[in-house]
């Protein structure tokens, strides 16, 4: 739930993201600098980069879609760039060593976006911060249910949307505004299919 927290995005587009930008900068800054060895960072230099285009509140305005560049590259030679040419630079012509291995992601043409917030998550939480997942109001049931519903909803784009927006409050925000009563239907449709899914492999065992 972290990493789709609002308040860990970043877009122009949505003036909801846009104002955090310092906080995307500086989680960004110390995700880079752990392998940066030689050289230091210095997030006056730096801007933020959708390696993706910068849609507003969508998948790309999450920390698996951004990255740190100086704003000569981001601006005068990334700017409507596809993600192949965009990375194909960075790795050429960027001083940050995690932008010299962001071909490392790609997979068909396409950045592997799923691999990139693991690995994001991993270097965060076990290297860089302290994590208490007490200040997020959280508890592993929270988690377990969370990644749960993420999966149930996987295919449906306006269900994980809601997801990624309310958190723990995404069945409590499908039931008590009307403007979801479709989203609410189709939710309790996919909820009967995983019961009776997993009533059928319960069966077969027995």
């Amino acid at each position: 739930m972290f990493f789709t927290n609002q308040s860990f995005r970043y877009s122009t587009k949505d003036s909801r993201l846009k104002r955090n930008s310092r906080l995307v900068k500086y989680i960004l800054v110390e995700y880079y600098k752990k392998s940066q060895n030689d050289s230091v960072l210095d997030p006056k230099q730096l801007t933020i980069e959708h390696l993706y285009s910068d849609n507003g509140y969508t998948e790309n305005s999450l920390l698996s879609n951004l990255t740190l560049t100086t704003s000569t590259i981001n601006a005068d030679e990334l700017a409507d760039k596809s993600v192949k040419e965009k990375i194909k630079i960075l790795k050429e012509k960027s001083s940050i060593k995690a932008n010299q291995t962001l071909d490392s992601y790609m997979v068909d043409g396409e950045l592997d976006r799923k691999r990139r917030e693991k690995d994001i998550l991993n270097e965060l939480y076990n290297n860089c911060f302290n994590f208490d997942k007490g200040i997020f109001f959280l508890n592993k049931s929270d988690i377990d249910k969370y990644k749960e519903v993420k999966k149930i909803i996987a295919d449906i784009p306006e269900l994980k949307d809601l997801l990624y927006s309310s958190g723990k409050n995404f069945e409590e925000k499908l039931k008590k505004d009307p403007k979801n009563i479709l989203l609410k239907e189709k939710y309790e449709k996919l909820l009967e299919e995983e019961i009776g899914a997993v009533r059928e492999v319960a069966t077969t065992k027995e």
